[in-house]
């Protein structure tokens, strides 16, 4: 086996290396910040770049960096010794050998800091646990970067529910067909169904995936294509330069579609406009912000204009604005919850539509639909 010699840019090295262990943490049963005994990474140079493998735990990343390569090689290394290399200097050299005991030595020079640390020289502690990707649709949807971080600021929202803070966030459900997608994203008590027009036609597709982990790869890779592919086991994110396979999750609460073929027609559809509506509900909810208690509004129509009412035991405030409605129609919401979504209709007038259920805030248009409960 040849001994690895190279150098590299020691911000690009950093920030792969950081790429990888904010992924990994995600889908580790291992604590942020805590030292995993059974994870390592892959670093090998070949074809002149640098290549980071990571497989633990079903989650797969792999890395690509350039590199002034003057002797391909690899080592294996713990994760938290690179995560903790100096980087003071603008290139970091690299080279790894063998001591006269067989140890195998990696050597890190950055600036006026040099590192002599025993590391791994078996490929396999990190390949045997790669995930079978055979099972995974070869050909994906590709989008580019700019309209995935578009998209995650119109649908992510913070969610209140338990069971959303013990696995990864906010999953998302991304149905592509030709040149759009809709996207479901959910918790136990609230939804958004957001469907908009892609830049580029791309091929039908069904994809399961996370929030967190999109933003994660966003924060890395500002413009780039992603090439999304799913099945109920597996998800691959791809690149040119990085390729992110996890293990799918399973939107945690129900089925969007379903909920609207239960619920069938509206009992009451308010029309308001979107810049009424939430100045309007801030304001009055000063109320329950100075009782240091959760605001909850009262929407009361009658007659072509809806009041709206909060009220604490310091007082009672109230606001009166023009909407449309074809009958008389008292509701209750949190407030926080309101203005989460309400928020996210930007121009035109907000429609709101009460069924048994819940309610569901849209935009004029039907692209946006925010399902939420009322009190």
């Amino acid at each position: 086996m040849n001994n690895l010699k190279l150098t590299v840019d020691s911000a690009e090295l950093s920030q792969a290396i950081k790429f990888i262990g904010g992924i990994s943490h995600l889908y580790s049963n291992v604590a942020e910040g805590q030292k995993s005994n059974s994870a390592f990474i892959l670093f090998e140079a070949k074809d002149g770049k640098v290549h980071l493998t990571y497989a633990h735990q079903g989650t797969y990343i792999k890395v690509k960096i350039k590199a002034t390569v003057e002797s391909d090689g690899f080592f294996v290394s713990d994760p938290f010794l690179l995560e903790s290399l100096p980087v003071r200097a603008k290139v970091s050299s690299i080279e790894t050998l063998k001591d006269g005991e067989n140890n195998f030595h990696l050597k890190y020079s950055n600036g006026s800091v040099k590192h002599n640390i025993i590391v791994h020289n078996n490929k396999e502690i990190v390949t045997d646990n790669i995930p079978n990707k055979a099972s995974i649709p070869s050909k994906g949807c590709t989008i580019q970067s700019s309209q995935i971080t578009s998209i995650l600021n119109t649908v992510m929202f913070n969610s209140t529910d338990p069971a959303i803070t013990k696995q990864v966030g906010l999953p998302l459900h991304l149905i592509i067909k030709k040149n759009r997608v809709t996207i479901q994203t959910s918790d136990a008590f609230c939804a958004i169904l957001y469907s908009v027009d892609l830049k580029e036609e791309a091929p039908s597709a069904d994809i399961l995936t996370q929030g967190v982990l999109l933003k994660a790869v966003l924060g890395m890779y500002k413009n780039c294509e992603i090439e999304f592919s799913s099945n109920n086991e597996l998800t691959r994110l791809k690149s040119s330069k990085f390729e992110v396979v996890v293990p799918t999750r399973e939107l945690v609460s129900y089925n969007i579609y379903e909920w609207f073929k239960k619920e069938k027609n509206p009992k009451h559809t308010l029309l308001i406009k979107t810049e009424d509506i939430s100045s309007l509900v801030s304001e009055v909810c000063v109320v329950s912000k100075l009782a240091n208690i959760d605001p909850v509004v009262s929407f009361n129509y009658k007659g072509g204009k809806l009041t709206i009412t909060n009220e604490s035991t310091i007082g009672r405030a109230t606001a009166t604005v023009k909407a449309e409605c074809k009958k008389e129609m008292s509701i209750r919401y949190n407030a926080l919850w309101f203005l989460e979504f309400a928020n996210r209709i930007k121009k035109g007038n907000v429609v709101i539509s009460v069924y048994n259920g819940a309610s569901v805030m849209s935009d004029e248009t039907g692209d946006m639909k925010c399902i939420i409960p009322f009190m």
